[in-house]
């Protein structure tokens, strides 16, 4: 049986951990179902599968960390449950629900400016503003959010395939002086600690940046990825964080805009060009699955299928880039020098 992550756990919960891991948790999945109660799923070979959310963003054991005496260890799986998943669920919900949109007025609206870049708002695929829309989002309720984008960088496989990779196995044992079996428990045993690293450094930069909500004001839907947060650079100038919500709702993070709103995030409508940009990023940035609510623009996601422009990077550890394997696996390798020293 695989646990709705999302939900309270069960008091026997780490007596019963399934060993499907949803990287997508189902109660984000389920925004993204149909009529039918499923999704699309198109591989990196153009064919799809149909399938609901139970089967859909899974993985076997992909959250089970083996400690030293080689056991499976639930820690990692039980700590997204009840600290990114459950305290998310309802907010991502109203989030993605339309219903949700309050309405400001006009009052805050700059005619003028609106007027002078018409012609520039219409060229980038946005529709020209009557009013203010927005959705309620207090702090807390932002720092919730900001956790679970990052953790959407973490916990997706591209992320642990950089763990596992035989470069990063390698380094450390040769830094530590091991065999090959033993530095991948070693790196397995050391996978939360550097998780919850990366995603406290993403978190933190995630709240200090500007939110924005697209709402998709045409016949084109969102995608979504096995890599959904993505950095896209839009028009120029600096790079923003992209993630998709629901098939007609996403978010944005950016730095080079200011909102006029406290607790609240404004919301812009996006026509089919400017939803259509941000499908291709999406592409770009999958490492092997596309997620549709219906029928997926096969021809278009196998166009641009994996062609990845950048990856999500704040330097955590960035003093240490020197070190074989970059920023990412810095911790592992002078964790291994210590050991080798004692």
């Amino acid at each position: 049986m695989t646990r709705n992550r999302g939900s309270a756990p069960s008091g026997n919960w780490e007596k019963t951990l399934p060993k499907r891991h949803h990287w997508w948790p189902m109660f984000h999945s389920r925004m993204w179902t149909g009529a039918d109660g499923c999704l699309t799923t198109i591989f990196i070979d153009g064919t799809t599968v149909r399938t609901t959310p139970v089967n859909t963003g899974v993985k076997r054991r992909h959250n089970t960390i083996r400690n030293s005496s080689g056991q499976h260890d639930a820690d990692l799986e039980i700590f997204l449950s009840e600290n990114i998943d459950g305290p998310v669920a309802p907010i991502l919900k109203r989030l993605g629900n339309e219903s949700s949109t309050r309405i400001l007025g006009d009052r805050l609206l700059n005619r003028k400016l609106l007027a002078q870049k018409k012609d520039e708002i219409r060229r980038l695929g946005f529709r020209i503003p009557s009013f203010i829309e927005c959705l309620s989002l207090c702090l807390e309720e932002k720092k919730c959010v900001a956790r679970y984008l990052a953790s959407m960088i973490v916990r997706v496989p591209s992320y642990k395939d950089q763990l596992n990779n035989k470069n990063t196995v390698n380094a450390f044992a040769d830094a530590a002086e091991i065999d090959i079996k033993s530095a991948k428990i070693a790196i397995d045993h050391r996978h939360v600690n550097i998780l919850r690293n990366h995603l406290a450094e993403y978190t933190e930069k995630l709240c200090l940046w500007q939110w924005v909500v697209l709402d998709a004001d045409g016949d084109h839907d969102y995608l979504f990825s096995d890599s959904p947060a993505i950095p896209v650079e839009f028009n120029g100038g600096d790079i923003d964080v992209f993630f998709p919500i629901t098939p007609r709702r996403a978010l944005l993070v950016t730095r080079r805009w200011k909102s006029p709103l406290r607790d609240a995030v404004q919301l812009f409508k996006a026509a089919n060009k400017n939803v259509n940009y941000y499908n291709r990023c999406i592409v770009l940035n999958a490492e092997r699955m596309v997620f549709s609510r219906d029928t997926p623009p096969a021809r278009f996601i196998c166009r641009h299928f994996g062609q990845r422009q950048l990856r999500l990077a704040v330097h955590v550890n960035r003093n240490d880039s020197s070190q074989p394997g970059g920023d990412f696996c810095a911790p592992l390798l002078q964790e291994a020098d210590a050991s080798k020293s004692l």
